[in-house]
C-alpha cells in the first residue's frame, strides 16, 4: 500500500488490530507506480514464503 495521498495507507491501518500479523504495510520512499508496488509485494511473498497473495 504506497499512495498515501489516496489513503490507502491510513484505512489499511485501521485493520492492523484485527488482522494481526496477517496484514504487512510495505512503503517505498519514492513513488514506484502500480507496477512497482505489485512487485514489492510479490517479492516480500515470495522472501516471507507466502503461499497466497492477491492484488486487486
Amino acid at each position: 500500500m504506497l499512495n498515501p495521498r489516496d489513503g490507502t495507507a491510513e484505512a489499511a491501518r485501521r485493520y492492523l488490530p484485527r488482522m494481526g500479523e496477517r496484514l504487512h504495510l510495505i512503503r517505498h520512499e519514492t513513488n514506484q507506480g502500480v507496477g512497482g508496488a505489485i512487485a514489492t509485494g510479490y517479492k516480500w511473498c515470495r522472501d516471507h514464503e507466502v503461499d497466497v497473495a492477491a492484488v486487486s
